[in-house]
C-alpha cells in the first residue's frame, strides 16, 4: 500500500492541473491580417520616423550639387572634420539612423576603394589615408546609431560607365566592399538619378538588391521600386494627404521617367507589395553645403514634419556637411530648435488620463482588444479593435474632465503590424467635425484647420476600412507654435549688442535712379521662365481661335501638370506662366461668370480646374506661377461695350487673383484682330486691382508697370537693352515702339526691365506638325536675351493628351545640360585680380575680388570716387594661360543700371566690344576660343562710377563663330 501512494498521489496531482485548465478562460484570439505585411526591419525602420542624411564630397569644396565627375581629388580636404560631431548632432536631435553619400554621381569615393584611384586616396587630407565612411560608422557605433549608406548608380567619373558588363562589375564589387567591410548597414540607398546626357546604361539592380541581401540580413534596401522602401515621388518632403504603404512593385522602375510620381506618392490600397514611403528632403535649399544657403525655418521644418511623418512615412532630412567637415552651426541650431518643438508638442498626450469608450470591442470586455490599449506605450502591438459581425460604423470616443480638453493636433496610430486598413475617417469634437482624411497608416497628424479646440469629447468615426480597423494609439496634443494662419511665433529669438571702438565702414556709393523693386529684382535673378499655351486651339490646331469653339473639345485625358512642373523644375525655371485665357475666351478654370470654360468640357466631367491644378503642382515643387488672362475675347458677348466688359474682365482677374494663393505675374497683351470691336482697355483700373490683390506681382505689357514686352516674339533683345525706359512713351498695342522697347532709355525715368517671349517651336499652340527648335538655336536665344540684361520666358506648349511632348521634353534636357556645362566653371574663379583704382582702398569692401565671389548682386568692384582716368579690371591667369570662348559681365544692378559703352581685351589684343551690361552681359567671342594669361575689361563710358558685382571667363563647346555645332 505505501508503494502505491507515490502513483495515487501523481494521479491525483494531473487531475487537479486538468480541472484548473478546464475553468480559465482561453484569451481570444487576434484577428487576421490583411496581406501585404511588414518585414520585421520595415517596421523598425517605420519606427525610427526620422533619419539623417549627410551629403558630404567633392562637390562640398565646388559648390555644385551633380559634379562632373572631372574633379580633382586634391580639392577635398575637410580639415576640421568629426564624424562624432555628426553623430552627436543626430542624437540630440532624435535621429536614430545616419545615411552618408559614400559616393555620389560624381564618382568620388569617401572610402579607399581598391577599384579606383578617384577616392580619398588621392586628397591631400590625412596625406590620402583618410576614410570618411570609417569615421563615420566607428562614430555611430559608440553612440549606438545606425548606419546607411548611397551608393550612386550614376558615375561621371569612371571610363567603365556606359559598358553595361564591366560598370555593373565595378558597382557590384564596390557595392561588396562597403557592406562587407563596415559592419551593419541599416539602409542602402540606390535612385536612379542619371542626366539627360548621360551615356546609355543599363543597371543590373535585380543582381545589386540580390547581393545587399545577401550580405545584411537586416538591411532595407530603397529604390523608386524597393524592394523595402520606395521613394515618396519629390524631394520636399512631403507625402500625399493619402498614402498606402502598400502598392504593386510591378508597376514600378528605378530611374524611369514613365514613373507616376503620384503613385510613388500615394500607393496603392490594392498594392500586392508592403512598400512604405521616405520623404527626402534637405534642410537647405540644396544637398550640398553651400555658403550662400541657410537653412529652412522651423515653421518649414514643423510643416514638413507634419507631412511626412504625420502621413505614414519615414523623414529623410539631409544636414550637409559644410568644408570644414562640420554640419554647420545655423544648421545644429535649427536642429536643436525642430527637437524641442517636436517634443513639446508631443511629450504630453492630453488623452492619457480620460476616459475611452467604443463603438465595440472584439472579444468583450476581457477579450483583449479594449479600448484602453490606445492610451498605452505600445503603438504597435496593443490595439482597440472592434467586433466583426455586421458593417455598421466603428468609432472610438475619448472624454476628458469636466474642465474639457484644449489641443490643436490629433494623432491616430494603426497597428500596422496586421496591415494597413484604414481608407477614410472623420474627427468630431463635441460632436461638431473638426478634421477628416482617408489614410491613417502607421502615423497621421492632424493639425486642425479650426484652431484650437476647448471641448469635452473627442470622436474618431472610421468610414471606411480594409477589414476591421486596428487603432493602436491616440493622442491629442498642444502644439504652441502653430496658428491655422500662420507660425505665430519663431524658437530662440537671440539678439546681441555690442559697441566697442571699431574702424568705420566705407559707404557705398550712392545708386543712380531709377531702381528696381524687390519684386523686379527676383524677377531678374530668375533669368528663365516657362510659358505654357494651353486651351482650344490646342484641340483645334490653330493659334487664334475663333470664341465659336464648343468646349467639348478640350478633353485632355491625360492631363498632368505635376509632369509640367517636373520638366520646368529641371530645366531651372523658378516660375512658369499659363494662358488662362487665351483670345477664344475660353477659361481654364471654372468661372462664375461664363459657361465658355472647363465647366462645359467631358474632362472630369466638368468638374476640371486646369489653374488649380496647375497652382497646387507648382506649390508642391516650390516653384513660383504667373498667369496670362487675354484682354480680347473673341467669344464673350460684353466685348465691344466698354463698361459691360471692362467688369466683366475685372470680375475674372478678382478670381484669379484671389482664389489661387500668389501669383508673381500677370500677362497683359494689347493682341486684337484687325477686324475685332472697338473696344477700349480700362488698363488702369486693371493694374490697381493687381496690386491691391497680390503685393508681390509683377505685371506684363508694352508699358508694364512691372516688365515691358521686348518688342519682338523672336526672343532677342537689342545689343544696347537699358532696363530704364519713359513710360509716359510707352502704350500697349502700339506697334510703332517696338525698336524702344527692343533697347530702353538710359535717360529713362523708369525701371521697367525687358522679357524676351519666344516659343520653344514656330506656333505658341501645340501642333502635331511642328518640332522643337534646335539646340543651336536655343543658345543662340539665350545668349541674345538673357546675355543682353533681359529675362527669357520660353513657351513649351502642352499637347491634346495635357502633357508636355517628349520631343520638347528632350531638347530642354540639352538645353539645360548645356547652359550647366557652359557656366558651372568660371575658369577666372581661381586667378588673381586687379583693378584701376577700387573705392576705400585695399580693405574699403569694394575690391575687385568681389567680381570672383557668389554674390552677383550686394558685394562688387567699385573704383574710386573722383577717378577721371579709365576705369579698367584685369583677371590674370596662371602661366599656362586660360583657354575660353566666353565672358561674361554682370552690373550691381540694385543700385541702377550704369555701364553705356566697354571692351574685352585678352593679352592686350580686343576681342569684344558692346554697350550695355545690366544684370548680365554674355559675349561669345567672334574670334573663336582665346588662349590667354591677362583679360582686361575696359569701362568706356558709364552713367556714374561703374559698379561691377561678376566677372565669368566660360568655355562653351557648343559653339564655334563660323557655325554652331550641335
Amino acid at each position: 500500500m505505501a508503494k502505491l501512494w507515490p502513483s495515487l498521489s501523481l494521479i491525483t496531482l494531473l487531475q487537479l492541473f486538468e480541472f484548473a485548465i478546464s475553468q480559465r478562460e482561453l484569451a481570444t484570439t487576434p484577428p487576421l491580417p490583411i496581406l501585404p505585411l511588414p518585414t520585421a526591419s520595415q517596421l523598425k525602420w517605420q519606427q525610427r520616423e526620422l533619419i539623417m542624411f549627410l551629403h558630404f564630397g567633392v562637390n562640398t569644396f565646388t559648390d555644385s550639387e551633380w559634379g562632373t565627375g572631372q574633379e580633382n581629388p586634391a580639392i577635398f580636404n575637410p580639415v576640421g572634420i568629426d564624424a562624432s560631431q555628426w553623430v552627436g548632432v543626430a542624437v540630440e536631435a532624435g535621429f536614430s539612423l545616419v545615411l552618408l553619400t559614400a559616393k555620389h554621381h560624381d564618382g568620388f569615393c569617401l572610402w579607399p576603394s581598391q577599384y579606383t584611384d578617384h577616392s580619398v586616396i588621392g586628397s591631400p587630407w590625412k596625406n590620402g589615408n583618410g576614410d570618411v565612411v570609417r569615421e563615420l560608422v566607428d562614430a555611430a557605433k559608440a553612440r549606438g546609431v545606425d548606419v546607411g549608406l548611397y551608393l550612386s548608380p550614376w558615375d561621371l567619373h569612371d571610363r567603365r560607365y556606359g559598358h553595361d558588363l564591366e560598370y555593373n562589375e565595378y558597382y557590384l564589387a564596390q557595392l561588396q566592399e562597403l557592406l562587407n567591410k563596415y559592419g551593419s548597414v541599416r539602409e542602402i540607398w540606390f535612385d536612379g538619378a542619371k542626366g539627360q546626357n548621360a551615356l546609355n546604361m543599363s543597371y543590373y539592380s535585380a543582381d545589386w538588391f540580390s547581393m545587399a541581401k545577401e550580405l545584411q540580413s537586416s538591411i532595407n534596401v530603397f529604390s523608386n521600386a524597393g524592394p523595402d522602401v520606395r521613394w515618396v515621388g519629390e524631394e520636399k518632403g512631403f507625402a500625399g494627404s493619402t498614402c498606402w504603404s502598400t502598392i504593386n512593385r510591378t508597376l514600378l522602375s528605378i530611374g524611369s521617367g514613365s514613373i507616376n510620381v503620384d503613385y510613388l506618392n500615394s500607393g496603392d490600397p490594392r498594392g500586392t507589395d508592403w512598400l512604405p514611403a521616405e520623404c527626402d528632403v534637405s534642410i537647405r535649399t540644396g544637398w550640398f553645403w553651400h555658403k550662400s544657403q541657410a537653412p529652412k525655418k522651423l515653421s518649414e521644418l514643423l510643416e514638413i514634419f507634419y507631412n511626412s511623418v504625420g502621413r505614414n512615412c519615414v523623414l529623410l532630412l539631409n544636414v550637409p556637411p559644410n568644408t570644414t567637415g562640420l554640419i554647420s552651426e545655423a544648421d545644429v541650431q535649427r536642429l536643436r530648435e525642430f527637437r524641442y518643438a517636436i517634443d513639446a508638442i508631443f511629450s504630453t498626450n492630453l488623452a492619457e488620463k480620460c476616459s475611452i469608450r467604443a463603438s465595440s470591442q472584439r472579444g468583450g470586455k476581457d477579450g483583449g482588444f479594449g479600448t484602453e490599449n490606445v492610451l498605452d506605450d505600445d503603438h504597435l502591438w496593443t490595439y482597440w479593435a472592434p467586433m466583426g459581425e455586421g458593417k455598421k460604423e466603428h468609432w472610438i470616443e475619448i472624454t476628458g474632465t469636466d474642465e474639457g480638453l484644449r489641443f490643436n493636433v490629433v494623432r491616430i496610430q494603426e497597428a500596422i503590424g496586421l496591415g494597413q486598413r484604414i481608407e477614410r475617417h472623420e474627427i468630431y469634437v463635441d460632436g461638431n467635425r473638426v478634421a477628416n482624411g482617408t489614410t491613417v497608416g502607421y502615423k497621421r497628424l492632424h493639425r486642425l484647420e479650426v484652431g484650437v479646440v476647448h471641448a469635452h469629447a473627442v470622436r474618431i468615426r472610421i468610414m471606411g476600412s480594409r477589414g476591421l480597423p486596428l487603432i493602436s494609439s491616440i493622442g491629442l496634443h498642444f502644439d504652441p507654435f502653430w496658428h491655422p494662419n500662420a507660425y505665430l511665433f519663431s524658437l530662440f529669438q537671440l539678439f546681441e549688442f555690442a559697441i566697442s571702438r571699431r574702424e568705420l565702414a566705407i559707404t557705398p556709393p550712392l545708386p543712380i535712379l531709377p531702381l528696381p523693386t524687390a519684386a523686379q529684382l527676383k524677377w531678374q535673378q530668375r533669368e528663365l521662365i516657362m510659358f505654357h499655351h494651353f486651351g482650344v486651339n490646342t484641340f483645334t490646331n490653330s493659334e487664334w481661335g475663333t470664341g465659336h469653339e464648343n468646349p467639348a473639345i478640350f478633353n485632355p485625358t491625360g492631363l498632368d501638370v505635376n509632369q509640367w512642373v517636373d520638366v520646368a523644375a529641371k530645366t531651372g525655371v523658378s516660375l512658369m506662366i499659363l494662358t488662362a485665357k487665351h483670345h477664344d475666351g475660353f477659361c481654364l478654370w471654372p468661372s462664375k461668370y461664363t459657361d465658355h470654360s472647363v465647366i462645359g468640357s467631358p474632362w472630369k466631367n466638368g468638374h476640371g480646374d486646369v489653374v488649380g491644378a496647375f497652382v497646387d503642382a507648382a506649390k508642391a515643387r516650390g516653384v513660383d506661377v504667373g498667369l496670362y488672362l487675354s484682354p480680347w475675347d473673341r467669344h464673350d458677348r460684353r466685348y465691344g461695350k466698354d463698361l459691360e466688359y471692362n467688369e466683366y474682365y475685372l470680375a475674372q482677374l478678382q478670381e484669379l487673383l484671389r482664389n489661387y494663393g500668389d501669383v508673381r505675374e500677370i500677362w497683359f497683351d494689347g493682341a486684337k484682330g484687325s477686324n475685332a470691336p472697338n473696344m477700349s482697355y480700362y488698363f488702369t483700373d486693371w493694374f490697381s486691382m493687381v496690386t491691391e490683390l497680390q503685393s508681390s506681382i509683377n505685371i506684363f505689357s508694352d508699358a508694364g508697370p512691372g516688365v515691358r514686352w521686348v518688342g519682338n516674339e523672336h526672343g532677342f533683345a537689342g545689343s544696347t537693352c537699358w532696363s530704364t525706359i519713359n513710360r509716359t512713351s510707352l502704350s500697349i498695342g502700339n506697334g510703332s515702339i517696338v525698336d524702344y522697347l527692343n533697347t530702353g532709355d538710359p535717360k529713362g525715368t523708369d525701371w521697367l526691365p525687358a522679357e524676351c517671349d519666344v516659343s520653344i517651336r514656330k506656333g505658341w499652340f501645340w501642333h502635331k506638325s511642328q518640332a522643337p527648335k534646335k539646340l543651336s538655336k536655343l543658345l543662340k536665344i539665350y545668349y541674345n536675351s538673357v546675355g543682353r540684361n533681359c529675362v527669357l520666358l520660353l513657351n513649351i506648349p502642352p499637347n491634346t493628351t495635357g502633357l508636355i511632348s517628349e520631343t520638347d521634353v528632350q531638347r530642354l534636357g540639352e538645353f539645360s545640360y548645356a547652359i550647366d556645362t557652359i557656366f558651372s566653371t568660371n575658369l577666372a574663379e581661381k586667378c588673381s585680380v586687379k583693378a584701376s583704382s577700387q573705392r576705400g582702398g585695399q580693405d574699403g569692401g569694394f575690391g575687385p575680388e568681389n567680381v570672383l565671389d557668389n554674390d552677383h548682386l550686394w558685394t562688387y568692384w567699385a573704383p574710386r570716387d573722383g577717378d577721371k582716368n579709365e576705369h579698367w579690371i584685369e583677371i590674370r591667369g596662371p602661366d599656362e594661360g586660360l583657354r575660353f570662348n566666353v565672358v561674361r559681365i554682370q552690373e550691381a544692378i540694385g543700385l541702377g543700371q550704369r555701364i553705356k559703352r566697354h571692351e574685352i581685351y585678352a593679352d592686350g589684343k580686343p576681342v569684344a566690344k558692346g554697350t550695355t551690361v545690366g544684370h548680365k552681359r554674355l559675349h561669345r567671342l567672334k574670334v573663336g576660343v582665346v588662349h590667354a594669361q591677362n583679360v582686361r575689361i575696359r569701362i568706356l563710358g558709364s552713367r556714374g562710377l561703374p559698379l561691377i558685382s561678376s566677372i565669368g571667363l566660360h568655355f562653351d563647346p557648343f559653339w564655334h563663330p563660323n557655325g554652331d555645332r550641335f
